[in-house]
């Protein structure tokens, strides 16, 4: 292949890839104003509430995500057929809003419960069916190969998740009305970026052949519910043998690297579609190229952070800073694991290697939750748990590469 010929496919690439990273930053943004906008309305008690609703939104999007939204990402790039994309599309938005509806009933019988707090719970649950159909969208956009449908909608989401930062912050409205204007917010992007690709309709014939067949999509859901579930069980744990105080080091340090969490999830929502067209050889240099970019950029970000030479760290984070800070290093490594680990686990699972995918991420489960959670036990120091992350991390980060470079993936 000519070096113009190289060029004019490189280009490209690099465009859809660059506006899919923006596009979940916007999205990240979006979902951390609401977060913020809350806490600032309200006391602790009631964005204690508020946060353990979002946390069962959240669990569930993350299955979502693995369930329907990486099966589209590696079939809709193949399908050139308008009619197949028009059934997986329309078969994959049914299975986001089936999803929707044990949140929205969680929620409603937690207000029905919770009387104090019925407005801002049934309101969550009301959005639900939103922020699941509009994350489906993103990855139709992706994986079509217009991106910049999903970057569009997100970025009319992120303004109105501008205005509820700000009502939030000046405490003009309470948290239902804020959830409510949010949620709001969503309905014009989810619009927006259904507009954009296409206005797929919801597809229900043929969905229990598509479910009940899938092994691969079963598969996928595992991984996400098992990943969502880690998460939970680590943070409450710690809490539990640790101590609230160790909880606020490491929940500070790793706020800080935010921007590792949007290329996390970017390396699976943009790479995955450009992988699935590419040949074996191809999404091998591409996957270690994503990696060691993502890597870098993980590296140089926590030496800024670190250093803080504009004190940027330690004004966000004021008195936490101090017990944060010595936790930088290790969550560094972690994240150089965590880039390698996604990347390369993204490979396998578009390469239909999603039972080796299962199996290192329940591996990795069950070694972060007895091993984080008995050294937070036995020692009770945050940089203990966070040196045993990293070194969590970058295990699993190498076992999937081995994995990936012993696996016989099947010729293109």
């Amino acid at each position: 292949m000519s070096r113009a010929s190289r060029t004019n496919l490189v280009g490209p690439l690099v465009g859809r890839l660059t506006t899919a990273a923006v596009d979940q930053s916007f999205a990240s943004l979006r979902n951390s104003f609401l977060l913020l906008a809350v806490a600032a309305s309200a006391g602790v008690e009631v964005f204690g509430a508020f946060a353990v609703a979002y946390t069962a939104v959240s669990f569930v999007l993350a299955v979502a995500r693995a369930y329907v939204g990486i099966p589209l990402t590696i079939d809709l790039p193949l399908v050139g057929q308008a009619g197949s994309t028009s059934s997986l599309t329309g078969h994959a938005m049914s299975l986001s809003l089936a999803a929707s509806v044990p949140v929205l009933a969680v929620l409603a019988l937690a207000g029905a419960i919770d009387s104090q707090h019925a407005g801002m719970l049934v309101a969550l649950g009301l959005v639900a069916p939103v922020v699941l159909l509009q994350d489906t969208i993103r990855y139709v956009a992706s994986a079509t190969g217009r991106p910049t449908a999903a970057l569009v909608a997100d970025a009319c989401w992120l303004a109105a998740a501008v205005g509820v930062l700000a009502l939030g912050v000046a405490g003009t409205q309470s948290p239902d009305v804020l959830v409510a204007l949010w949620g709001a917010g969503g309905a014009i992007a989810l619009v927006v970026g259904w507009w954009g690709v296409g206005r797929p309709v919801l597809r229900i014939d043929g969905l229990r052949r598509v479910v009940a067949e899938d092994r691969r999509r079963t598969r996928l859901g595992a991984e996400g519910a098992i990943s969502a579930s880690t998460s939970l069980l680590t943070v409450n744990g710690i809490a539990i043998f640790a101590g609230a105080s160790v909880v606020g080091e490491v929940r500070a340090a790793t706020t800080l690297f935010g921007l590792m969490s949007v290329m996390l999830v970017f390396l699976s929502f943009g790479l995955g579609p450009e992988m699935a067209k590419m040949r074996v050889a191809s999404r091998v240099t591409v996957a270690a190229a994503a990696a060691a970019t993502t890597a870098a950029v993980v590296i140089v970000w926590g030496l800024l952070v670190l250093s803080d030479p504009f004190g940027v760290s330690s004004s966000l984070l004021g008195a936490s800073w101090d017990g944060a800070r010595p936790l930088i290093p290790y969550l560094i490594a972690e994240g150089v694991g965590l880039c390698l680990w996604v990347s390369f686990g993204t490979m396998l699972r578009v390469s239909g290697r999603t039972s080796i995918t299962l199996r290192i991420s329940a591996t990795y489960a069950v070694c972060s939750v007895v091993s984080i959670l008995g050294v937070a036990a036995a020692l009770g120091s945050s940089i203990a748990i966070v040196r045993t992350m990293s070194i969590l991390g970058v295990a699993v980060g190498c076992a999937t590469v081995v994995a990936a470079r012993r696996a016989h993936l099947p010729p293109q």
